[in-house]
């Protein structure tokens, strides 16, 4: 699905400018990815486990583009791209069809000027607007600050899979599962 472009004023007045990502984007989507990832280890991947090319990111954009269940929103500040998020529908079957999965990354230089807050705004009227019921995510459980975030979008903490997330030094960390009902 395509997001109609929009200019949003973040907290500290800067310009930020939020779209779906184009084929053109590839590059630093994937760059984004590899950056957001070694920063923190709240993110799913190690940077080294973000294995697409710049072609296969280029075909993911543009299928998801195209898509009437996956949409990808990107920030951008000036030409960089700051942050991003995307939702995709849990499943095919059409007992599963209501419901979609979230995701959202900001690099650490732009954290708490709002970028977050913007992308999960748009995520969710957009989620309803594409006929979901519901948002679904997971986040580490010592990543206060997101849960945070979260709960102050209306999301609840619908569960917990005991260490969930092992990291390379041997910690492990709890899934919190948190849910909201459009």
């Amino acid at each position: 699905m395509n997001y109609q472009e929009k200019t949003v004023t973040l907290k500290d007045g800067t310009v930020c400018r939020i779209c779906s990502p184009q084929k053109k984007d590839a590059g630093q989507i994937l760059e984004h990815m590899r950056i957001t990832s070694e920063e923190t280890h709240h993110m799913l991947r190690y940077p080294d486990e973000i294995m697409r090319t710049r072609e296969e990111e280029e075909q993911y954009l543009e299928e998801s583009l195209n898509s009437e269940t996956d949409l990808l929103i990107a920030a951008f500040i000036g030409e960089e791209l700051v942050g991003n998020a995307g939702i995709s529908c849990v499943g095919t079957c059409k007992k599963v069809r209501h419901r979609a999965v979230f995701g959202v990354s900001v690099k650490k230089k732009y954290w708490g000027r709002g970028i977050g807050w913007i992308l999960l705004d748009a995520i969710t009227e957009e989620a309803r607007g594409m006929g979901y019921d519901q948002l679904e995510l997971d986040v580490f459980s010592d990543n206060k600050s997101a849960r945070a975030l979260y709960r102050k979008a209306g999301f609840e903490e619908w569960g917990r899979i005991p260490n969930a997330f092992r990291l390379k030094n041997g910690s492990r960390y709890d899934a919190i599962l948190m849910g909201k009902v459009l």
